[in-house]
């Protein structure tokens, strides 16, 4: 792995679906560990609020975090559902 490929977090193109903190926690293990992460994929999964809330919790400890691309966030629940997840984590960070 690259030295700049190091400071990328990705779940990219996963399709997980990821409704609580403990359904989260197991695919961030590695996030937790990256003292110099600047940027973070969550792309094309569903988080519902709980692992809102824990990404947005990890993401506010990452001090060179620059780049957080999120996409396709909550597919799987109500349209009114995706503000507050997106509020949930941006607010956290």
């Amino acid at each position: 792995m690259a030295p700049s490929e190091k400071k990328v977090f990705t779940l990219e193109g996963k399709g997980l679906k990821l409704d609580t903190a403990e359904d989260l926690d197991a695919h961030i293990k590695e996030l937790r560990e990256m003292e110099d992460v600047e940027e973070v994929r969550i792309l094309g999964n569903t988080l519902g609020i709980g692992a809102c809330k824990l990404l947005g919790e990890v993401l506010s400890t990452k001090k060179n975090l620059k780049v957080c691309l999120v996409s396709l966030f909550a597919t799987a629940h109500r349209n009114s559902f995706m503000p507050l997840s997106l509020t949930i984590v941006f607010v956290l960070v």
